[in-house]
């Protein structure tokens, strides 16, 4: 992200979120309040985003790739389904967080 957004802790996530749904990229981060916010939740409701967050900021890099990485085939496998949504990535599952399963 840094490569891509300089400065990322100015740029609003409404932007990068757009933007990289526009990619057709999923959405990776280790931004666990991007799940609680609703700007956020419009953000990714707006761009029918495939996001993916660690439910936990106190992991190490190593600790966040390998959580990543293990959940990979869920990851997959979800990101054949349309967004938007949004799934906390526990550690041998995937946690719907938004929208709310009915």
């Amino acid at each position: 992200m840094d490569d891509v957004y300089p400065g990322l802790d100015e740029l609003d996530d409404e932007i990068w979120i757009a933007e990289q749904t526009e990619l057709g990229r999923a959405l990776l981060t280790k931004d666990k309040r991007i799940r609680r916010l609703r700007q956020e939740h419009e953000a990714v409701e707006r761009a029918s985003a495939k996001m993916f967050c660690l439910p936990k900021g106190d992991m190490t890099g190593p600790q966040q790739a390998a959580r990543f990485y293990e959940n990979r085939h869920r990851i997959i496998q979800q990101c054949r389904k349309d967004g938007p949504y949004i799934f906390a990535v526990q550690k041998a599952s995937l946690e719907r967080v938004y929208p709310r399963p009915s």
